[in-house]
């Protein structure tokens, strides 16, 4: 209750999915990762703030979707952690292995909610 799993969808979108007492929610982005994305750096950030009962995906320090956070307040916590590759149960999805092939430079994950303007200067800081 209450692990996350972050990912890019193969549409494009980001996407937080939380696993719920009510059940699994996702909140993801419109479509936006594109070819133009392929072998340059990019940065990604998503922020689940429950203070605000929001979610919001960045890409290169701009919000690329905005969604309200549906179901009660909870901390997330994380359990056993997989970065780059998610092999899920078969009952769960019809894609049993979904792999990330890439590169990642740098992967951070902060205890609190950051502003929009945080996230702004930490792509700016990357661009350096």
């Amino acid at each position: 209750m209450g692990e996350p799993h972050w990912q890019l969808r193969d549409d494009g979108r980001l996407l937080l999915g939380i696993q719920t007492p009510s059940g699994h929610v996702a909140y993801d982005s419109e479509p936006i990762l594109n070819i133009k994305h392929l072998g340059r750096w990019t940065h990604l950030a998503t922020v689940y703030d429950s203070e605000s009962a929001g979610v919001t995906h960045y890409i290169d320090g701009v919000s690329v979707g905005e969604s309200p956070i549906t179901t009660d307040k909870f901390k997330l916590q994380f359990g056993e952690t997989e970065i780059g590759n998610w092999g899920t149960p078969v009952e769960y999805s019809p894609q049993k292995i979904r792999n990330f092939n890439g590169q990642i430079d740098e992967l951070t994950l902060f205890s609190k909610a950051l502003t929009a303007n945080e996230i702004q200067s930490l792509y700016t800081m990357g661009l350096r």
